[in-house]
């Protein structure tokens, strides 16, 4: 039985999927949700595994960031628990986020997001719906790939949420928690994405251009230049250009 804390982020889980008019369809791409809210997205690996994303906001404007060193599917659960403060910590300026702890989390939000961004990526009504239980049907590895794939999660966290609704008892949980998967996943002919690091960079270009802009133009300082390149995951060797050591000639043949 889910306790306090899990039925109240349950209750704004399924709150923010009827706003948003999921309902019980899966989250088909939370990055592109994340930026059509207008919140700013980057990602950049860390050799920081406790650092699954952090979250900044600053009057109306908002910041998550997400570690790629994680798997896609990890990074999808802590996209939507940023969203969870995105819509209910409103008096946070910013917490960095160790995801997927749940009771173990350093304070009653970060527990609340953990739980919220499971029923917001896997809904009670869409995972029965999708499973269609019918008497004895056992549910197969095949199925729980599907499953996977469907709703865009981790492996670790299907399987998780299958033993929670008692969907799989402890005996296929400890089973199915013991294949591997790279093998598994190509034997069936899946996709290995969810279950792989990504290590993209992703800045919006929006973002550097208003920046650089505001330094050019005397806004800001030099070191809030640094800092907000720092809040993104950023120095500015990463964005300096090497100038060539010979100037570029145009070509004088080009004719038509």
């Amino acid at each position: 039985m889910p306790n306090l804390l899990e039925q109240k982020a349950k209750i704004r889980a399924n709150q923010i999927r009827e706003k948003l008019g999921f309902f019980k369809e899966p989250v088909t791409n939370i990055f592109e949700l994340i930026e059509s809210l207008n919140i700013l997205l980057t990602k950049k690996p860390l050799n920081n595994s406790s650092i699954s994303a952090y979250f900044l906001h600053y009057k109306n404007n908002y910041l998550f960031f997400i570690n790629s060193a994680h798997t896609l599917g990890r990074q999808h659960f802590s996209a939507a628990h940023e969203i969870y403060h995105y819509y209910f910590d409103k008096e946070l300026n910013g917490t960095i986020c160790d995801t997927f702890k749940f009771k173990n989390q350093r304070n009653e939000s970060e527990t609340l997001a953990d739980y919220f961004a499971v029923h917001f990526l896997m809904p009670e009504d869409g995972i029965y719906k999708f499973f269609n239980i019918v008497g004895d049907q056992v549910i197969n590895i095949n199925k729980i790939i599907k499953a996977q794939n469907y709703f865009k999660v981790s492996f670790k966290a299907m399987l998780v949420r299958l033993k929670v609704l008692e969907l799989i008892d402890e005996d296929q949980y400890n089973e199915f928690s013991n294949i591997h998967l790279n093998s598994t996943f190509a034997k069936l002919g899946y996709s290995r994405e969810l279950i792989l690091p990504t290590n993209d960079i992703y800045i919006p270009q929006s973002y550097l251009e208003i920046l650089n802009d505001n330094y050019e133009q005397n806004k800001i300082t030099e070191n809030a230049y640094k800092e907000y390149l720092a809040d993104v995951g950023l120095s500015i060797k990463d964005i300096l250009v090497k100038e060539e050591v010979e100037d570029i000639v145009e070509e004088s043949s080009f004719d038509y």
